[in-house]
């Protein structure tokens, strides 16, 4: 669907779109990051200090996101979750988005960045896509360092009428969202899950959508620095809008526990994870390099 978007908005070049300035734009990342999490009172010195980092990698990496002969640019959609899918009740396929208002010129693989995420935010509950092997080359890393957060599937699986009770009942502050739960789930084992839907994204998009290498490379950073910008937008706007704080901190439950696990070292590295998703995508074993 959303190589199909891609297509159908490549060429269009509105002047209107140029240049875009607001917060969401994934440029606009490491500085949106840089100024509003020092200020956000429900985080602590970690939360902060790990959504800094990302920032600082999105600053770094501006000259990269920002060359054209680098990466292809176009008008994106630049919202595809699953609020804005619209799904046939027949086939239960998405067919239409909706939701225009983040539209705007940016690296085109922004687009499957962001809804790879979005698809990772489902995941982490709901398990989908192919098993993993149970053995890779990547087993050998330790579980459970430096990671605190974890939401249970019982607590906040998707559907639930009890789990859609208590996502209001705890999201009317911040901090509720951001508590410390645990479950029996390796951390290795939850990324390579994650990893299998995004491999599947992945595999959907470049089927209409053949993305060059250099966008392949920082597809990691991208999953990162959208989701750190839903952290931090998501606290921040909740303090303006109380009585909309289910709706904006719905990716707090889930995203403190992936933004963790995505961060390079903490389970495996960028290359790592590209390999992981290339792996299901392209139908290759996990380390044979395939671009």
């Amino acid at each position: 669907m959303m190589g199909k978007v891609t297509c159908g908005l490549a060429g269009w070049d509105p002047p209107a779109l140029r240049p875009c300035s607001h917060d969401w734009y994934p440029e606009n990342g490491g500085a949106v990051l840089r100024r509003l999490v020092p200020g956000i009172q429900a985080f602590d010195w970690e939360q902060k200090a790990l959504l800094l980092r990302v920032a600082d990698e999105l600053l770094t990496a501006g000259p990269r996101l920002s060359d054209p002969r680098v990466l292809p640019r176009q008008v994106c959609h630049a919202d595809a979750n699953d609020d804005n899918c619209v799904v046939s009740e027949d086939s239960g396929e998405v067919v239409g988005l909706i939701d225009f208002g983040d539209m705007a010129i940016m690296p085109r693989v922004c687009e499957v960045g962001i809804t790879m995420l979005y698809a990772l935010i489902l995941g982490l509950n709901r398990p989908m896509g192919p098993s993993a092997p149970a053995t890779t080359r990547h087993q050998a890393t330790s579980d459970g360092d430096g990671v605190t957060m974890k939401v249970t599937e019982d607590q906040y699986s998707a559907g639930s009428d009890d789990s859609t009770a208590a996502a209001e009942a705890e999201a009317t502050t911040v901090a509720a969202a951001v508590v410390t739960c645990t479950d029996e789930e390796s951390d290795m084992r939850t990324l390579q899950r994650l990893l299998e839907v995004a491999g599947l994204v992945l595999c959907g998009y470049q089927r209409v959508v053949p993305l060059r290498p250099e966008e392949l490379q920082v597809i990691p950073l991208l999953l990162r620095g959208r989701l750190a910008q839903s952290l931090a937008l998501g606290a921040a706007s909740v303090v303006a809008d109380p009585g909309n704080a289910a709706y904006l901190l719905a990716t707090q439950r889930p995203g403190w526990r992936m933004i963790r696990l995505l961060v390079p070292g903490s389970v495996m590295t960028d290359e790592e994870m590209l390999q992981n998703m290339l792996a299901v995508a392209e139908g290759l074993r996990v380390g044979e390099r395939v671009y």
